[in-house]
């Protein structure tokens, strides 16, 4: 839990032990605060996945594809997938829920 409203999964290979992938789900608090501090998060750990890269290219790529997936949110399933340095950036949202996946590209 990195706040009260926002969880981080990740998930690791047993084998070798490496972050398969890293998921960032929102509480259901539909709160405005909560929206910023989510959309602040997705760029926190896309920066620091990408530290190589300048922020604009790696969380703020991030961050925009997040809203590219709420303005075409029509209540049916959106998935947003888009490669950034060596990491793949995934938004999605259904009906049922909604995150932000990151994963090696």
């Amino acid at each position: 839990m990195l706040d009260d409203n926002i969880y981080l999964q990740g998930d690791v290979n047993k084998t070798n032990g490496e972050i398969e992938r890293l998921t960032l789900l929102p509480g259901s608090d539909n709160n405005q605060l909560t929206a910023t501090h989510y959309l602040t998060y997705i760029g926190i750990v896309a920066n620091t996945l990408n530290s190589n890269l300048p922020n604009d290219q790696a969380g703020g790529v991030a961050i925009q594809l997040f809203k590219d997936a709420l303005k075409e949110n029509t209540g049916k399933e959106i998935t947003k997938k888009k490669a950034v340095g060596n990491v793949m950036y995934m938004a999605y949202l259904d009906p049922n829920s909604t995150g932000f996946t990151f994963s090696p590209n």
